[in-house]
């Protein structure tokens, strides 16, 4: 139960930093933070278990074909524990990635509509002007 617990606080811990470099970092998001920050929590229950249990699907096929087939040992148990964390990995990203640009979207702001607004009625102009 302490292990369990220990790497629940560890990953609580690492999510909680995950979240904020990811919304004001990587996507600069503006959006309400408590909404994203549900969802966020959301996502992240339901695709960890998702990925916990497409690995029931994989993992045991890798470590007979490393272990058993290709007769590796000891070293195919290494290996088929690499792989297995690899493939978690990869499909994780796959999957969080496009959810976070939903939950980490970017809304224009004011200064941004006005810029772009003025910017149009700049070229508005020009174009009037040269007929």
């Amino acid at each position: 139960m302490a292990y369990f617990l220990a790497v629940q606080l560890t990953l609580a811990i690492s999510q909680v930093a995950n979240f904020f470099a990811q919304r004001n970092i990587t996507f600069k998001s503006n959006t309400n933070p408590w909404w994203a920050a549900l969802w966020y929590a959301v996502a992240y229950v339901v695709i960890s278990f998702a990925a916990a249990a497409l690995q029931g699907l994989y993992k045991g096929p890798v470590y007979e074909l490393l272990i058993t087939t290709w007769g590796m040992g000891s070293a195919g148990e290494a290996v088929a524990d690499v792989l297995t964390m690899l493939i978690n990995a990869l499909i994780s990203c796959a999957v969080f990635f496009p959810i976070f640009k939903l939950i980490f979207r970017r809304t224009p702001d004011e200064t941004t509509i006005d810029i772009a607004t003025d910017q149009i009625r700049t070229e508005d102009v020009a174009v009037v002007a040269r007929r």
